[in-house]
């Protein structure tokens, strides 16, 4: 007899295991289902636009980093090319002396720019500000590529990308006119619109939204 009360304990208890594994799909069903529903095309279409702004200042601050990064090397050679000919000249006539004094003044003074500038620390400031920006923009184009049952809550994800937005830009260091440059010769040859970083906007209209 205990051997048959057993069997059915393992058989109820079975049975509880199909009931709960039936109950979590139909749960993960119904959360597909108001995953879906609350998506609609001004959250896309907000979405969209942060994502592209997020890969336009990806682009800028790259461009920052590699031009800092150019900066900084550039000072480095002059500074070893200079060091390494003030040591094969001696003082032997007036216009050595002439040479290896301008040699050093110029040495002396790319040093001093360059610790002055920073320019090391400002390429991996703008390389940093490139990677957040980057990814948030994968974040945000591999979420709105799912079905919209597939994706996030559209206010826990539109909330999210926001927030992460704003922190991005207030962490992110100043760019340089050279470079708002560069990126508005670039955007001239996209096949279709996006939406540009802020900075490049002076004035900014703002959509008013009068349904009641």
């Amino acid at each position: 007899m205990k051997y048959i009360s057993m069997d059915i304990g393992e058989n109820e208890l079975l049975g509880t295991e199909d009931q709960m594994a039936i109950e979590l799909n139909q749960f993960r069903k119904l959360q597909r289902k108001l995953n879906g529903e609350s998506w609609n095309e001004f959250y896309e279409n907000y979405l969209c636009a942060l994502g592209e702004k997020a890969s336009g200042n990806r682009a800028l601050h790259l461009y920052e980093s590699q031009d800092w990064k150019k900066v900084g090397n550039t000072g480095s050679i002059l500074i070893i090319v200079g060091t390494t000919i003030c040591g094969m000249f001696t003082f032997t006539s007036y216009a050595s002396v002439i040479v290896i004094g301008s040699l050093n003044f110029m040495s002396t003074l790319v040093a001093t720019l360059l610790k002055f500038y920073q320019p090391e620390l400002k390429a991996q400031a703008h390389l940093q500000a490139s990677q957040r920006y980057g990814r948030l923009h994968r974040k945000i184009a591999l979420e709105l590529n799912l079905n919209r049952t597939d994706r996030d809550k559209s206010d826990g994800l539109c909330n999210y990308s926001k927030q992460e937005y704003d922190r991005i830009i207030e962490e992110a260091p100043v760019l340089t006119k050279k470079t708002l440059r560069w990126f508005r010769n670039e955007i001239g040859d996209l096949e279709e619109p996006c939406a540009l970083p802020d900075i490049l906007n002076t004035i900014q209209p703002i959509h008013v939204n009068r349904n009641t």
